[in-house]
């Protein structure tokens, strides 16, 4: 098989707190969290994480994001994903670099939020 393959999986808490992971279904096509991977070969980044934020802002024009927006040329920043949340005081960030650099940002960006 070519082409775009989906999974669905299911986790299961562990006594020590951890998780299992279970494959419970596979589909032959482009899933839903494919697209975070298809912005990563967009922005050409190896490394990144997708979060939800919370924020008190609930109008993107009160939101200055300044130096942590994406930089094509270190290839680190965010990029506002699901902007249409901040109305319910949430927003979906992608989050590019290495994960020393997304502790970084979640630190900057909780302070604007």
């Amino acid at each position: 098989m070519r082409g775009h393959v989906a999974f669905n999986l299911i986790g299961i808490p562990q006594a020590d707190g951890e998780f299992s992971y279970w494959i419970i279904e596979c589909n032959p096509r482009w899933g839903g969290s494919a697209y975070y991977k298809y912005l990563g070969d967009i922005l050409e980044v190896d490394s990144w994480c997708v979060k939800v934020f919370k924020t008190t802002k609930t109008d993107l024009n009160d939101l200055s994001l300044g130096n942590l927006t994406f930089d094509p040329q270190t290839k680190k920043g965010i990029v506002v994903i699901n902007w249409g949340t901040i109305l319910l005081g949430e927003l979906q960030i992608f989050m590019a670099g290495e994960k020393a650099d997304w502790l970084v940002i979640e630190q900057e960006l909780g302070a604007l939020l």
